[in-house]
């Protein structure tokens, strides 16, 4: 819950890092877990180890997600890598139209769609 809000409460940031720290260390072959820890580092600005974490995530469920995509997109952008985070951002578009999303998530998409204006 807390990586998937634009704005989430502080407090819970640094916990929830600590929950999916010790998930990946627990069940490090599980690539969910590696996506919420890379949500979450994306959350705390930690976009370096946030990349890393999705990459991993994307390696081990064979690829990514909407919502990976979503994270990729921004975590590209707030790196500087403005033609990754664009080409992130037109794969979650494609991966959306294509899988459909949970409405649960679609703040997020709106927030990278805000972050990422499409070329």
């Amino acid at each position: 819950y807390v990586a998937v809000q634009s704005d989430p409460y502080p407090a819970l940031i640094k916990p929830a890092v600590t929950f999916a720290e010790n998930a990946v260390k627990i069940t490090p072959g599980h690539g969910g877990w590696w996506k919420t820890l890379g949500a979450i580092q994306y959350r705390d600005g930690r976009y370096e180890s946030a990349l890393d974490s999705l990459e991993k995530s994307a390696e081990l469920s064979g690829g990514e997600s909407v919502t990976t995509a979503v994270f990729f997109a921004m975590t590209h952008w707030q790196l500087g890598n403005e033609q990754q985070a664009q080409t992130f951002r037109d794969r979650a578009v494609q991966l959306r139209e294509t899988n459909g999303l949970h409405e649960f998530y679609e703040p997020l998409f709106a927030e990278m769609q805000e972050l990422i204006a499409p070329q």
